[in-house]
């Protein structure tokens, strides 16, 4: 409180047109943000202002979470991107090698492909909608 009352104080002495500033007001568990507006009123001659202190504390935090939010989803897409091709590979290769090889290494190609596939599909699950940074 004591930096907007230093706030006022410079204002008044400075003659400025007008003043917007953000403060932080530090609490034990959380934070308060206040936006200090101080504008003179016009063809004042007595040197009267009007004073706005607004509690923005909230909109900061939309802020912050919809900031969140976004590089959810683009980490969520950049760990997308690669994944359909990967496994689309491996099922081509499945398919062209398949009828190559004997009954074990058909049998060893297909755990890897199925492999393949789940820990493809996981990744897919783990990039989807289920962001904790989405916004409700």
């Amino acid at each position: 409180i004591r930096s907007i009352q230093e706030e006022i104080y410079a204002f008044s002495n400075k003659k400025q047109v007008e003043v917007i500033k953000e403060f932080e007001i530090k609490y034990e568990k959380n934070n308060q943000v206040l936006l200090l507006q101080i504008t003179p009123l016009p063809q004042n001659k007595l040197n009267n202002y009007v004073l706005m202190i607004d509690d923005i504390t909230m909109m900061i935090q939309a802020q912050r979470d919809a900031a969140w939010s976004e590089v959810a989803r683009r980490l969520a897409h950049e760990i997308k991107n690669p994944l359909t091709p990967i496994q689309l590979s491996a099922e081509r290769i499945k398919h062209k090698l398949g009828a190559k090889l004997n009954k074990d290494d058909t049998d060893v190609l297909n755990k890897a492909v199925a492999t393949i596939v789940n820990q493809v599909d996981a990744m897919k699950g783990l990039s989807g909608d289920s962001s904790p940074w989405k916004l409700k």
